[in-house]
C-alpha cells in the first residue's frame, strides 16, 4: 500500500542489542553532535508505523501552503493540530523527509 520508494526510505530492524550500542555511542557524544544524529538519523517501518497507530499519534493533518513556486525545490508550511505539547513529532518529521525533504524545521528551532 506505501509507494516503494517510501518503503525502501527506512533503515532495516536492528536487534535490540545493537540498539542499545548505537544508543550508547550516541549518548557518548557532546550535545550538538547527538542533536545532528538523530536529525540524520532513518527511522525503521516498525517503528515509524507504530507512532502512527491512533492511540500513539497524537498530532492531526490541518493544512498546508505554498510558499513559493515552482513547486520543486521550494518550500512550504504544515499545519497540525496537537494533542499534547511537546509533542513526538519524529514521525511526522520524517514522513517528509522519506518523500524527499531536505530539511524539516519546526517553528521552535526558528
Amino acid at each position: 500500500m506505501l509507494p516503494d520508494f517510501f518503503v525502501d526510505s527506512f533503515e532495516p530492524e536492528i536487534s535490540k542489542e545493537d540498539m542499545d550500542k548505537r544508543i550508547a555511542y550516541r549518548n557518548s557524544l557532546p550535545w550538538k553532535e547527538q542533536q545532528k544524529l538523530l536529525a540524520d538519523e532513518k527511522w525503521s517501518l516498525d517503528s515509524w508505523l507504530y507512532w502512527l497507530e491512533p492511540e500513539n499519534r497524537t498530532w492531526f493533518w490541518w493544512d498546508a501552503a505554498l510558499l513559493e513556486e515552482p513547486i520543486r525545490e521550494t518550500y512550504f508550511i504544515v499545519a497540525v493540530v496537537v494533542l499534547e505539547w511537546p509533542f513526538p513529532w519524529g514521525a511526522l518529521k520524517w514522513l517528509f523527509k522519506a518523500c524527499g525533504a531536505l530539511d524539516v524545521v519546526s517553528e521552535e528551532d526558528l
